[in-house]
């Protein structure tokens, strides 16, 4: 991806740059691809490529805490959630563009995919 990645990524807000299919009763304003910062160094907002993570609601509490693995396409989530059950999340990038990226998130423990667009900001 190179230098291309580089700079400030905003989630799309039209309709179809959310895409959830499967039986969730999921907002997309709680997906947690909001807006990602990618660094020249190899970091995204703050986080390298291999680590441990804690979510949170807006009113503070942890919603939940695991483990992270990326690579150029992948991103693996494991962690507990908010009943303390492990959970697993694959994220793939299907295209990227300059100005696209479309993300795919795959959660088989409840049957859901979620689709992302993202764009880069001027």
């Amino acid at each position: 991806l190179g230098d291309t990645i580089v700079g400030t990524w905003q989630r799309g807000t039209n309709p179809d740059d959310v895409v959830i299919d499967g039986d969730a009763e999921l907002d997309p304003d709680e997906l947690p691809i909001q807006e990602l910062v990618f660094l020249g160094d190899g970091t995204y907002n703050g986080m390298v490529r291999k680590g441990s993570f804690q979510a949170f609601s807006q009113d503070g509490e942890m919603t939940s805490k695991g483990t992270y693995q990326c690579d150029n396409s992948n991103l693996r989530l494991e962690y507990l959630d908010e009943y303390d059950e492990k959970q697993k999340l694959l994220m793939q990038v299907i295209s990227f563009t300059e100005q696209v990226v479309q993300l795919r998130y795959v959660m088989d423990a409840i049957g859901v995919t979620i689709t992302v667009n993202i764009y880069k900001k001027e």
